[in-house]
């Protein structure tokens, strides 16, 4: 601790210019404390101003061999993302890789820019009408294409709306938990061989390429974020995923169900799909926002992003069939 250090809590915080020393005097002088140059000449200090300019100078001097002082770009994120942990929640899980936490003060400003434009939007009780025709036209077209899918090429999916809960709660469920939040701490676990444990106990068996995944992804641009249980409509079980992508900086969401014994097309749909080809839904590919599911060894694979760059990562990951289709019932 310093002389003016020493002084300063002393005195409650304020310096006793008198009590210091004539080179921390000085000092003080130089870093622009008020009255420190008065106090210097009232000790009689003949040369005071001349001492006074050489520390002066000596602080521009290494300030221009030194420079502005500052942080990598990866320690200041880091640095940001431990400030939001430690907000979000006092129990966080130590594990947590901290760069996730960033994707929650991502969502909270959009959150708050979303809520904020429709307070502005929000014209009454004629336009929420019209937005519900809107819906209620949107719901008929996919009927439409649900009817048609048998002629346009497409898996015959039947009246699934099974299916089609399946393919809305994988959306809604991976852009809920992407943001990682207290939710998602509560309910994913990081731990490998816990992950590995809870895959093995809630689809019956483990997918061969889903140990690989989880155990050896560091190669392929992937991080491992986490896998859960959850409840996939059709399915007798099923786990969600997550990995962080790590050239976009995003989440993905892989979810695995495994199909239940003896079900039939109806009970489940999802076996009408071929195995051995990935159906894509081309709206979510139009939006940026890739939805695509699979069948493979007596599981389907539903994979969820916010953007199309770490697809192809997940995709070979997960040993993904190479042929692509349309699925027209969500076009």
């Amino acid at each position: 601790m310093g002389d003016r250090d020493m002084n300063n809590k002393a005195n409650g915080g304020r310096i006793d210019l008198q009590r210091l020393p004539d080179a921390a005097l000085i000092r003080a002088a130089a870093d622009g404390e008020a009255g420190a140059a008065e106090a210097l000449r009232a000790r009689g200090i003949t040369d005071a101003h001349a001492r006074i300019a050489f520390e002066a100078s000596l602080r521009d001097a290494v300030g221009r061999v030194m420079g502005h002082a500052s942080a990598p770009s990866s320690l200041r994120a880091q640095v940001i993302a431990m400030m939001h942990h430690a907000q979000l929640d006092d129990h966080a899980n130590a594990d947590e890789p901290m760069r996730f936490v960033e994707a929650k003060a991502r969502h909270d400003a959009h959150i708050a820019e979303r809520d904020a434009h429709r307070r502005r939007m929000r014209p009454g009780l004629r336009r929420g009408i019209a937005l519900a025709a809107v819906t209620a036209l949107g719901a008929g077209a996919v009927w439409m294409g649900m009817q048609t899918s048998t002629q346009t090429g497409a898996p015959s999916l039947g009246a699934n709306a099974s299916f089609i809960d399946a393919l809305s709660f994988v959306r809604h469920e991976h852009d809920d938990r992407a943001v990682f939040d207290a939710q998602y701490r509560n309910t994913f676990t990081v731990n490998v061989d816990e992950a590995v444990g809870i895959a093995e106990r809630e689809l019956g068996s483990m997918p061969t390429c889903l140990a690989k995944a989880i155990r050896g992804c560091k190669d392929s641009g992937m991080v491992f974020a986490g896998l859960s249980s959850c409840s996939v409509p059709g399915g007798a079980g099923a786990v969600h995923v997550m990995y962080w992508s790590v050239p976009d900086e995003s989440a993905v969401s892989l979810f695995i169900a495994a199909d239940p014994a003896g079900a039939s097309a109806t009970e489940c749909p999802t076996k009408t799909l071929k195995c051995g080809t990935s159906y894509v839904c081309p709206k979510s590919r139009a939006a940026g926002t890739p939805l695509q599911v699979w069948r493979q060894d007596g599981f389907t694979f539903y994979l969820a992003a916010g953007h199309t760059e770490p697809v192809p990562m997940v995709r070979k990951l997960m040993e993904a069939p190479a042929r692509e289709e349309l699925l027209e019932p969500m076009s």
